[in-house]
């Protein structure tokens, strides 16, 4: 019966165990999507802003060639930080990791930026470049030096694009995710169906024929009690007939 127990306890401990383990990898795939969707939010907002800090270069760029009075040291203080601001965002976009790789490109992304017909990081930095020009040469600027409405809507464009390419790349790492999250619950229940058929159901009969065994050991056992309790009925009932006899 101790070995049976033993047997029992052995097999419920690996079922649970297995259990414990594909419960604990789904919850850290989850936590993991969730820390890649709001990383590739990050990104994404980071991306979008840079549409809006190209055409706040532009303005404040054409402002202080164009205009002149009070409003010159606002117009230089907004155009700095949006210079930074959008410096430090393309910066963010283009990391590269120890490998060489980047961090945030996928292969179209890195096509995108970097290679012709767009070519947005050589375009990016061109822009940058014209905006800081116009901070630097404060008693030069000319109207030559003018952001026209055809560069910008064009960077903007570009910008558009690089938007709607890191929200297919997350998509398609969020699919990718849900894929390996419903591959790991069918996982779980293939494993407990496992269970069920190779150690929960042989528990059972070992159970079923371990009571069964006993069962029948004590049916013998109360037969081979009734058999003796007749055996000295009838044994007594033989010595006291003689006995009586001679008593009498």
């Amino acid at each position: 019966m101790i070995q049976i127990i033993a047997n029992i306890r052995s097999r419920y401990r690996w079922a649970l165990l297995a259990i414990a383990i594909l419960s604990t990898a789904t919850a850290l795939l989850i936590q993991y999507m969730l820390f890649v969707q709001k990383d590739d939010a990050h990104i994404i907002n980071v991306v979008g802003k840079q549409r809006m800090l190209s055409q706040k270069i532009a303005w404040h760029s054409n402002a202080l060639i164009t205009e002149t009075g009070l409003d010159t040291p606002l117009h230089l203080a907004v155009l700095e930080q949006a210079i930074a601001e959008f410096t430090a965002g393309h910066a963010l976009l283009v990391q590269q990791q120890a490998n060489g790789g980047y961090t945030y490109l996928n292969d179209k992304l890195v096509s995108y930026y970097f290679s012709p017909p767009v070519n947005l990081a050589q375009s990016a930095q061109a822009y940058l470049d014209k905006a800081q020009l116009i901070v630097n040469n404060r008693n030069a600027r000319t109207v030559d030096q003018l952001f026209h409405v055809a560069d910008s809507e064009a960077l903007l464009k570009d910008l558009d694009g690089a938007v709607t390419l890191f929200e297919q790349h997350a998509q398609q790492k969020s699919q990718l995710l849900s894929y390996l999250e419903l591959s790991f619950w069918f996982t779980t229940l293939a494993l407990l169906l496992i269970e069920l058929k190779f150690i929960f159901r042989p528990m059972e009969h070992l159970v079923a024929a371990t009571i069964n065994k006993y069962q029948q050991q004590k049916a013998q056992v109360e037969q081979i009690s009734h058999y003796k309790e007749r055996f000295i009925a009838r044994a007594s009932h033989e010595f006291r007939t003689p006995l009586q006899g001679l008593v009498n």
